[in-house]
């Protein structure tokens, strides 16, 4: 686990991570402990079986949380009866990681979620 200004950063494993301040942001949970924290908000990269793990959304989608995808994954989420799907083309959904190396400075780590051009409202 990493601590960033407030933000708790778990890498789950493989591509997988979860962001917790305020609110709690999965990123692909994939071979989750049975006992998963909720997720106000998931996004799910892609089909593949590592990104896109039922049994594994099953434990961080409920009732209130949004979940970010793409086409192909979003007929997925419906047995799971998220809050909202919010479909997005591929690689409109961006994180950027800015730090700072200058001399004398103190490592910054910003990450910015950046969703664009979205496919459904």
């Amino acid at each position: 686990m990493l601590m960033v200004e407030g933000v708790q950063i778990t890498w789950l494993g493989h591509d997988g991570f979860k962001l917790k301040k305020e609110k709690v942001v999965y990123i692909d949970p994939f071979q989750l402990a049975s006992a998963a924290e909720p997720g106000d908000l998931v996004c799910v990269t892609h089909e593949h079986s590592d990104h896109l793990s039922p049994d594994d959304l099953k434990k961080v989608v409920g009732r209130s949380t949004t979940v970010v995808t793409i086409a192909a994954c979003a007929e997925a989420m419906k047995p799971l009866r998220p809050k909202a799907v919010r479909v997005v083309k591929p690689g409109f959904v961006t994180f950027e990681q800015i730090v700072d190396l200058r001399p004398g400075k103190v490592r910054r780590v910003t990450l910015r979620l950046r969703a664009e051009a979205p496919e459904s409202p």
